[in-house]
């Protein structure tokens, strides 16, 4: 049960970290 929590707060973690980085990118320099 834990395994399966910690598996998916993970993902969202590193989802999350994806989508900050793309917009960094992308609205970053126009911000």
């Amino acid at each position: 049960m834990t395994a399966i929590l910690n598996c998916k707060v993970g993902h969202y973690k590193q989802d999350y970290t994806l989508k900050v980085e793309i917009i960094r990118q992308m609205g970053g320099k126009s911000l």
